[in-house]
């Protein structure tokens, strides 16, 4: 509940209002309790390098799909 509050997970909810907690919000949680634990990082940096990680991930994809544009490109060029 209190990663919640302080916005790093958001679960749905079921019509009981039960918390459900998706496989992805268990491993960002698991996520949250290492940096904490071992590496001994506060909420703020939590938060801060978990905001990189979701930037560093977008921009993989976006640098996969422009690979595959230049592939198809080079391909139309033969």
């Amino acid at each position: 509940r209190y990663y919640e509050r302080e916005g790093l997970i958001q679960p749905s909810r079921s019509a009981g209002r039960i918390r459900l907690y998706s496989m992805r919000d268990i491993e960002k949680l698991q996520r949250v309790k290492t940096l904490m634990d071992e590496l001994g990082v506060n909420l703020a940096g939590v938060e801060i390098i978990l905001n990189l990680m979701g930037r560093l991930a977008e921009m993989d994809k976006q640098i996969k799909e422009m690979a595959e544009q230049i592939g198809q490109l080079r391909g139309e060029e033969a």
